[in-house]
């Protein structure tokens, strides 16, 4: 049975302007600002559809859990390493009530 629904954490937002497109499962995103390309895994590539500024990382990670079978804790460790990582990088931004 799925765990409860986890509303908890931050909201993430894509920054605007960033160019990406899909490769054989995998995005590419590229910052013109900064000229950096990164690339995202499958899982990576599905976190990074889900930042769209209504989604709190505890729904994303429960959403996760349940597709895939695993554990709530551990998919919720891997989306926040990849938070943390886009963050340095300034690809995604906290969102929230009354930022655009």
């Amino acid at each position: 049975m799925r765990e409860p629904p986890d509303s908890s954490g931050p909201v993430w937002k894509v920054k605007p302007g960033l160019g990406d497109a899909e490769l054989d499962g995998e995005r590419v995103v590229w910052d013109p600002a900064t000229g950096r390309l990164v690339r995202l895994d499958r899982i990576g590539s599905l976190i990074w559809g889900s930042f769209d500024g209504v989604t709190t990382t505890g729904e994303l990670a429960a959403d996760l859990a349940d597709v895939f079978g695993v554990s709530l804790a551990a998919v919720r460790a891997d989306v926040d390493a990849l938070v943390v990582r886009l963050l340095e990088l300034g690809l995604v931004s906290e969102h929230t009530d009354g930022s655009t």
